[in-house]
C-alpha cells in the first residue's frame, strides 16, 4: 500500500510542475530571442543615471553575463532542458512518495546553477541574477523538511 501524498509535498511539486513548465518556456524563449535581451540591457544602461538603483541591475557585468550566456545559448539550452525533465521526473515520483524522486530533482534543481555557473565563468555571483538563487535554495529546505515522509 503507497503512501497518502502530504499536503506539502502536494503543493510543493504542483509548484515544481509549474515552475518546470514556465522554465521551459523561458529557456526556449531566450534561446530564440536572445539578442534582444542584451539590446534591453544595453537600452537600460544607457537610461540608469550613475547613482540610480538601476545601475545596480543593468551594468556592464549584467551585459557581459547576457552575452556570454548569448553566445552559449544552445549549451544553456540543453542544460535547462535536462534539468527540466529531471525536475519534473522527481515531483512526479515524489508525489508517489518516492525518495529517490528527490535525488532527481535536487540534481535538476542544482545542474542549471552550476552548468550556467561554468560557462559564463561564474559571473552569475557577480550581478543581481544571483538573487535568482534564492527560490531554490527555498525549495531545497522545503523538500528536505519533507524527506522523513518518502518511501524508499
Amino acid at each position: 500500500m503507497t503512501k497518502k501524498i502530504t499536503p506539502i509535498i502536494n503543493a510543493l511539486t504542483i509548484f515544481t510542475i509549474i515552475g518546470c513548465v514556465f522554465d521551459l518556456y523561458s529557456s526556449i524563449k531566450e534561446y530564440v530571442s536572445g539578442d534582444e535581451s542584451i539590446e534591453e540591457i544595453k537600452t537600460a544602461i544607457e537610461q540608469t543615471g550613475k547613482n540610480s538603483f538601476l545601475n545596480n541591475i543593468y551594468n556592464e557585468r549584467t551585459l557581459e553575463f547576457a552575452t556570454i550566456a548569448f553566445q552559449n545559448k544552445f549549451p544553456i539550452l540543453l542544460i535547462n532542458i535536462v534539468a527540466i525533465i529531471l525536475c519534473f521526473y522527481g515531483a512526479l515520483k515524489m508525489r508517489k512518495m518516492k525518495k529517490d524522486g528527490f535525488y532527481f530533482w535536487l540534481i535538476g534543481e542544482i545542474l542549471p546553477t552550476i552548468g550556467i555557473s561554468i560557462i559564463t565563468d561564474f559571473m552569475i555571483f557577480r550581478t543581481i541574477y544571483f538573487i535568482a538563487l534564492i527560490f531554490p535554495l527555498i525549495f531545497i529546505i522545503f523538500y528536505s523538511l519533507q524527506l522523513k515522509y518518502l518511501d524508499k
